[in-house]
């Protein structure tokens, strides 16, 4: 809906009594002396909204008041000011197109579909069409009446359609074809079989069917579809047939969210095999989407049943066998610990043993007293306390080391066997088979730590440990 009607009102007055040329960003316009007053009128009304105007009277600088009998005149108006000035409403950041007629706007819509390089456009995209009276709407395109209250974009479609990643991992697009997004170009509300929009419904009836094929090359400077299904076929992207009805736009836009919706890669080539086996050599891809979309849509949709229920089976065993190799890795956990834990024991019960018998005959306070001034004694002990910190360092280190390096071999196993479990379910798998396992081991191993660490303290100082044992036991006699 637009705020300048006066403006909108003196420019279509305008544009009835001279001879005008409209192009996608301006239109030009030309008369003689007979359509001064219209002339004079739209002046007046853009002088009066700030819109810059720059008329020519006989190819020279001037105004409609230095028109004369037999004069003529032509004025250039550019359509991003003069949208600007007709204050639209809703427009916010929109890419937005005016045409003043509707014809205008079917020719130059018709004319994308045959260059090699298509309009393309950022973000969203608004058609103004003077001389309409319907409007249509998809995730990223509106047109609708200049005049009338714009449609909202379809947006929750928009996740609906493929993503730009989904598009160039199925189908590979030559840069020359175009530079358009194809989902775009959907059409999913508002007055989808007017006869204004005919030259819309085919943009996404081409749009969308290029996404059902593995390739849009180019040969012989014309563009063409390839698939590579149970049968190759190569086919020009539009014949001789015209624009689509509205049941076939939806029909094809179904079966595009269909495949896209989920296992992208086995629904887009179930489609794609089913057209190939449709294909005849006089097919282009438009009249074989048409012809064959629906039937090939209900027997993906059936062969995807079954495609399903094999890869939960196969989701199952692969499972089945992550768990397998999941308790093996816990298995290798539990004995780490183990080893831990005994190889810890046994040296402090030998070191126990060994001091014990060394201090059997020493057990009265003289002779105990006799060993804080032994060199050989005081050595041994320092050694053995070396020997405890050694022994936990090299055990913890060596056996987590082992164990990390266990579990990144599985993983790297796991990723590169499977093929219908995804990533995250082998990882959550692993971690919730190993990671109570890992606790136990990191719990260990910390004790073991402690453990040496205060037996080897306790050797490295032990004069003045005995000798406060001594002082205790004299104080108390």
């Amino acid at each position: 809906m637009i705020g300048n009607h006066a403006l909108l009102d003196a420019l279509r007055q305008l544009i009835a009594e001279a001879t005008s040329e409209e192009h996608r960003d301006a239109i030009s316009l030309r008369g003689d002396d007979h359509s001064a007053g219209a002339l004079r009128m739209f002046l007046e009304q853009a002088g009066e909204a700030g819109l810059l105007t720059a008329p020519r009277i006989n190819d020279e600088p001037g105004d409609a008041d230095d028109l004369s009998p037999g004069d003529t005149w032509s004025l250039s108006l550019g359509k991003s000011s003069l949208i600007q000035v007709l204050a639209v409403a809703g427009l916010a950041d929109d890419t937005t197109l005016l045409f003043l007629s509707a014809a205008n706007f079917q020719e130059w819509a018709d004319r994308q579909l045959i260059l090699a390089e298509g309009f393309s456009w950022t973000g969203q995209l608004t058609i103004l069409i003077d001389g309409i009276d319907a409007s249509v709407a998809g995730p990223n395109l509106r047109a609708a009446a200049l005049t009338a209250e714009l449609p909202p974009f379809d947006i929750e479609a928009r996740t609906a359609f493929p993503s730009r990643d989904q598009l160039t991992s199925l189908v590979y697009f030559s840069s020359s074809v175009s530079r358009r997004r194809l989902t775009d170009s959907a059409l999913t509300q508002g007055d989808l079989g007017s006869e204004w929009f005919t030259p819309l419904r085919h943009w996404a009836e081409v749009d969308a069917a290029e996404l059902l094929t593995h390739e849009i090359a180019v040969r012989d400077s014309a563009p063409i579809g390839i698939l590579r299904g149970a049968r190759r076929a190569e086919l020009s992207i539009v014949g001789t047939e015209g624009a689509p009805t509205a049941k076939a736009l939806r029909n094809i836009q179904a079966t595009v969210r269909w495949v896209f919706a989920e296992h992208a890669e086995a629904r887009h080539a179930l489609i794609v095999d089913r057209l190939g086996l449709e294909h005849i050599s006089s097919d282009s891809l438009l009249s074989l989407t048409r012809r064959a979309i629906k039937g090939a849509l209900e027997e993906a949709r059936d062969r995807y049943r079954l495609f399903v229920l094999e890869k939960k089976d196969s989701a199952s065993k692969e499972l089945r066998d992550v768990l397998k190799d999941v308790r093996t890795q816990a298995d290798l956990y539990s004995s780490k610990v183990r080893d831990l834990v005994s190889n810890s024991l046994r040296d402090v019960l030998a070191s126990l043993l060994l001091i014990g018998l060394g201090l059997i005959g020493r057990l009265d306070a003289g002779k105990l007293a006799e060993l804080l001034k032994s060199p050989a004694v005081d050595a041994f002990a320092r050694l053995l306390a070396i020997y405890f910190v050694l022994s936990a360092i090299i055990q913890i280190t060596v056996q987590g080391r082992d164990m990390a390096l266990t579990r990144k071999e599985l993983l790297r196993w796991l990723q590169a066997a499977r093929s219908q479990l995804p990533s995250d379910a082998i990882k959550s798998a692993v971690d919730d088979g190993v990671t109570p396992r890992r606790n136990t081991f990191i719990a260990a191993a910390v004790t073991v730590a402690i453990m040496n660490g205060g037996l080897a303290v306790s050797l490295y100082h032990w004069k003045d440990l005995l000798q406060w044992i001594l002082n205790s036991s004299q104080g108390g006699s």
